[in-house]
């Protein structure tokens, strides 16, 4: 279309600029964000191979077979209460701890849950993935008296590289941001102008055309 023409001759250099302005911003941004560490372990749950009593045994096997009880499980490493146990274990304060997230998963058709923890350096993040494990195994024995047992499959080991920190996904979002922008102000200048009022940028008539941008 001619107003389509008309609008990229004269606000061209704009959208270029507000997309390179969007991107290079969002990659300055990234750039300083700190380097994220991710440490992951995983555990299994199941009955007690201790447990001396038949019913118990019985129920240990009824409890870990349902879903709804596994999702339960599955909230425990994240919760307030182990928190607190990792930061006593590790001698942490709690701005320290602030650094770290915690996140479980329960794998499809098992009885295994994925604990995953994000922090700020390697070492110290896989040492708070594997308390996270201990204090869990203590929260779950004082609930359920050892019926049932949390353990380890593979314990989180240090993590050699930093997480990827998406530059180029974020990059991408920025530049579409500018994109969007820019268009939508291009518009609405042309929209407002009073040579223009009431007409729509892209359907100027055809002696209109070529007067000159705004």
């Amino acid at each position: 279309m001619p107003g389509m023409r008309r609008m990229a001759s004269c606000y061209g250099w704009f959208v270029a600029l507000a997309v390179l302005a969007g991107g290079g911003t969002s990659a300055y941004y990234t750039q300083k964000q700190p380097d994220r560490f991710e440490a992951s372990t995983t555990v299994v749950v199941g009955p007690s191979v201790q447990v001396g009593n038949y019913e118990q045994a019985l129920r240990g096997l009824d409890i870990v077979s349902k879903r709804n009880v596994m999702a339960t499980y599955s909230q425990v490493p994240s919760s307030r209460t182990v928190r607190e146990g990792v930061i006593r274990e590790l001698a942490l304060i709690r701005e320290q701890a602030r650094h770290y997230g915690v996140r479980a998963s329960i794998l499809p058709d098992t009885n295994v849950i994925r604990i995953t923890v994000q922090g700020p350096a390697p070492q110290p993040t896989a040492d708070f993935a594997n308390s996270v494990v201990r204090n869990s195994q203590k929260m779950i024995h004082e609930i359920y008296g050892g019926i049932i047992t949390f353990d380890v499959l593979d314990g989180a080991a240090m993590p050699e590289k930093a997480m990827d920190p998406g530059i180029f996904r974020k990059i991408a979002s920025g530049a579409l941001i500018g994109l969007l922008l820019a268009l939508g102000l291009a518009f609405l200048i042309e929209r407002l102008h009073p040579k223009h009022a009431g007409v729509s940028a892209t359907n100027l008539p055809e002696d209109r055309q070529s007067e000159p941008c705004l």
